[in-house]
């Protein structure tokens, strides 16, 4: 919910695709899409995010092939929408924030173009982490990592430094936010989801200010 009343609403509104992906080891078909969530037949916990990821790229490939790039991030990450709807990939295949040798972090996001979503489409990732498992398929095709750590926020720590989000005099910004407010995106390593209304409340401030 956190995600569909913040950044989800406003990508939307400016006409970008947005799915929310569970697994449904019960359900008779492999994709069952219910208005934004993306239901795949497989179960739904850590271990098998590679195979929901797998699912994702398939579905991405068989009904948007007209789009050009698919972008995976964990449901504990804040889009500054702005920030990533001008965001230059410059035309290169895979880019993200490097977790591992190769393998960008599925927590701040990793932009996947058709060839790379068509290979992890068809791949056979096992139980384990997800971002480092694409990475690791992908380099085995030849498909290097183009790292942007500068923009695409794996570790948020000064975020979770702080309890509250204290707006100062006038509607300035809060200063956690002026430390994440360049980057596309910002994963915040599981904190409760009130901080991504506060987070996206702020910038909204600051906008206006």
């Amino acid at each position: 919910s956190a995600c569909r009343d913040t950044w989800g609403k406003e990508l939307t509104d400016k006409g970008v695709t947005v799915y929310y992906v569970v697994g449904d080891p019960e359900q008779k078909e492999k994709f069952n899409v219910q208005d934004d969530i993306l239901y795949v037949k497989c179960p739904d916990s850590y271990g098998d995010l590679p195979e929901k990821t797998k699912l994702l790229a398939e579905y991405f490939t068989t009904n948007y092939f007209h789009m050009d790039y698919l972008f995976k991030c964990d449901d504990d990450t804040y889009i500054n929408v702005d920030n990533f709807l001008q965001y230059d990939k410059q035309e290169n295949d895979y880019i993200g924030c490097p977790v591992a040798e190769n393998s960008a972090s599925g927590g701040a996001g990793y932009f996947l173009n058709k060839k790379c979503a068509s290979i992890v489409a068809c791949s056979n990732l096992t139980t384990g982490a997800e971002d480092v498992l694409v990475g690791e398929t992908l380099h085995a095709h030849n498909i290097k990592l183009t790292d942007d750590h500068e923009k695409f926020n794996g570790w948020t720590y000064e975020w979770g430094q702080s309890d509250t989000c204290d707006r100062g005099d006038m509607g300035d910004i809060v200063p956690e936010y002026n430390k994440i407010r360049h980057f596309v995106t910002n994963h915040l390593l599981r904190l409760p989801a009130e901080k991504m209304y506060e987070i996206h409340d702020v910038k909204s401030v600051g906008k206006k200010s």
